[in-house]
């Protein structure tokens, strides 16, 4: 299938999805990140280094932004778990984000996991509005959290807490 024609097909679901909702807040959109898919994969011969292979990733997941937003997404999520393993070079990353979100006209939000204590000063400076932190696993994201507070509120950074019943 043809990226026009993945692309047509999935704006015809999702529109169908939200119409037959009625939904009034709208839906996130979700997409895995570039440096966790790079990292995540097997590269053949055509990459030499993973950087240009996260750039390259990275503008092909801008068209998939842009894409769900021009099918009524509210916010876009970036997923990237990898952020806090240390095998990311994150001036790289940071480019990459940069990249997804620069013609996005909602919100973005970038989820990391793990302990964000190395990253945390890095993934702030990304365009994104929103930084969601993992913290049933990583209780001391709460403590990188208060510590940046002034700064995360100063540039209108919000974050997101997920709560869950068990």
């Amino acid at each position: 299938m043809s990226y026009q024609v993945y692309e047509r097909f999935f704006y015809l679901i999702l529109k169908n999805f939200l119409r037959k909702k009625n939904l009034k807040k709208g839906l996130k959109g979700i997409i895995t990140g570039p440096s966790t898919i790079i990292q995540s994969s097997k590269l053949g011969p055509i990459y030499k280094d993973k950087s240009k292979a996260i750039i390259d990733m990275a503008y092909a997941l801008k068209e998939e932004s842009l894409s769900l937003e021009k099918a009524g997404a509210k916010i876009i999520q970036i997923d990237e778990p990898f952020f806090s393993t240390g095998l990311i070079d994150m001036e790289v990353a940071k480019e990459s984000i940069n990249i997804i979100t620069e013609d996005l006209t909602i919100p973005a939000a970038l989820h990391c996991c793990g302990d964000v204590k190395s990253v945390f000063k890095d993934i702030i400076s990304f365009n994104i509005d929103v930084i969601d932190c993992e913290f049933a696993g990583h209780p001391n994201n709460f403590n990188i959290l208060e510590k940046n507070a002034n700064y995360l509120i100063d540039e209108g950074k919000k974050n997101w807490f997920r709560c869950y019943r068990y």
